[in-house]
């Protein structure tokens, strides 16, 4: 019935993005994870294609949306393990990284403070865990301790700009409290910072 009024009733928007709230909802509760994205997808492209009828509820539920639709992505590229060959097992993380990345940038670009904070933690979150997973990726099995020496080196400089980048986005999330933001993803931030440069927080 949702489903139904949202096809056949796509103005006014807000009644139509409540609808598709009530979908993402309903698809969560099944389980049903495909409708889950679905829906999720559909309260973001509404949003976006509304022209001069778009309003702040529905950019705030495509803000929220875009925001879980990143979370989604970062845990698929988190659960992609850097086996050997890494040649073959980097590009689909590569690639599920990415599109988290795009997401969790969409979201935090509809400027609603409690989004753009909790993104840009996610997003620091992303590259602390890539870096981490390059360093703990499988070894190759036929090198002598030297050649092994060399190649966790190697890991450690692929994985560098990584860890910078992280660092960088929850350095990013610390400077608003000038602007007096202050909420749980800013103070998560700081932890974060706590452990990976903990000479400096």
């Amino acid at each position: 019935a949702w489903e139904i009024y949202v096809n056949s009733f796509p103005q006014p928007l807000d009644d139509a993005m409540d609808a598709r709230e009530r979908l993402v909802q309903l698809a969560q509760e099944r389980g049903d994870q495909s409708a889950y994205r679905r829906w999720l997808d559909a309260i973001v492209n509404a949003d976006q294609n509304a022209g001069p009828t778009r309003t702040d509820r529905s950019r705030s539920l495509a803000a929220e949306s875009a925001l879980t639709l990143g979370r989604l992505d970062a845990a698929d590229a988190a659960s992609r393990v850097l086996t050997l060959p890494i040649k073959d097992s980097l590009p689909p993380k590569r690639a599920a990284l990415q599109q988290a990345i795009r997401r969790l940038d969409q979201a935090a670009g509809y400027g609603f403070a409690e989004v753009t904070t909790a993104a840009t933690y996610a997003l620091g979150d992303l590259y602390r865990d890539f870096a981490r997973d390059l360093i703990d990726s499988e070894r190759p099995r036929n090198l002598n301790e030297l050649e092994l020496e060399q190649y966790e080196l190697l890991l450690e400089e692929q994985a560098f700009p990584f860890e910078e980048q992280a660092i960088g986005y929850h350095e990013t999330n610390l400077k608003r409290i000038a602007n007096g933001i202050y909420d749980q993803w800013v103070r998560q931030s700081y932890l974060a910072l706590e452990k990976m440069v903990p000479g400096q927080y």
